[in-house]
């Protein structure tokens, strides 16, 4: 069994820590999309960042928008123990089976397959755009988690993406998380200043539009989308009383392409 071995360090982009270049904007890919950028194969996302809709997206998308809000700011302003937080919630998540990952085993057959969640526990975490420790001072039979701040597709896939390095030897590489599971265990959580009702988008889209996901995920839906309203502007008042509420009427609106779309249908 062939092992690849990883180099004396971690290679760094430019020879140093790199500034993130991807645009700050709030986050609405579930109702701004275009129909050509949703049809786009998981190998070339129209989104990397965003959790909304099927199939997978890499690691390092799914911590930094977990980590940024949503992207509401750049990742590079995030400081080192949040970017941290988020990769060591993320990898809880793995070790105990409630999230899913594929990726390449390059220590034998198979080369594509999903990792089973003991490869997550104990792993330490390493961001050589942003950590100054090298990888390898870290103890040697420790798995850690080697992750890239994500730049495009292509730099992902050849060098700069997501691996469990043991031994200084990586194990597994282009590690991805299902987005269906990001939805429903690692959804952005902040304070709201809106409704997201006309001209105030908040709540909708940052708290009753992932709840819809994740109840599309999980096959409970409501058979009309005005009783989804009443649903989720009801779990809106419980669960965050505090936050803008969104009445049924506003909410409907709100979350109609969304729900059609998960129900398989267009309006």
């Amino acid at each position: 069994m062939a092992l690849v071995n990883s180099s004396a360090v971690a290679p760094r982009r430019n020879g140093a820590k790199r500034t993130i270049g991807y645009r700050v904007r709030e986050l609405d890919m579930h109702t701004n999309a275009t129909a050509s950028e949703r049809e786009k194969t998981d190998d070339e996302p129209a989104e990397p960042f965003s959790p909304y809709g099927e199939g997978y997206m890499p690691l390092t998308c799914a911590a930094q928008w977990h980590a940024t809000n949503g992207l509401r700011v750049p990742f590079d302003r995030i400081g080192r123990k949040a970017r941290h937080e988020s990769y060591r919630k993320i990898l809880e998540l793995l070790a105990s089976g409630k999230i899913a990952a594929v990726g390449d085993n390059v220590t034998g057959p198979p080369k594509n397959g999903e990792i089973p969640p003991y490869e997550f526990a104990d792993c330490a975490i390493h961001l050589p755009d942003f950590d100054e420790v090298d990888a390898w001072e870290y103890v040697e039979d420790q798995p850690v988690l080697l992750s890239y701040a994500y730049d495009d597709m292509e730099a992902w896939r050849d060098l700069f993406d997501d691996q469990i390095i043991r031994g200084r030897c990586t194990i597994w590489r282009r590690i991805k998380l299902r987005k269906a599971d990001i939805i429903a265990h690692l959804q952005v959580q902040q304070r709201m200043r809106g409704s997201g009702g006309p001209g105030r988008p908040t709540s909708i889209p940052n708290l009753i539009i992932p709840e819809l996901l994740r109840r599309s995920a999980e096959n409970q839906l409501e058979q009309t989308l005005a009783a989804e309203a009443r649903v989720l502007s009801a779990w809106l008042a419980k669960e965050y009383p505090a936050e803008p509420q969104v009445k049924p009427r506003p909410c409907e609106i709100g979350i109609r392409h969304v729900y059609w779309k998960a129900r398989g249908r267009s309006k």
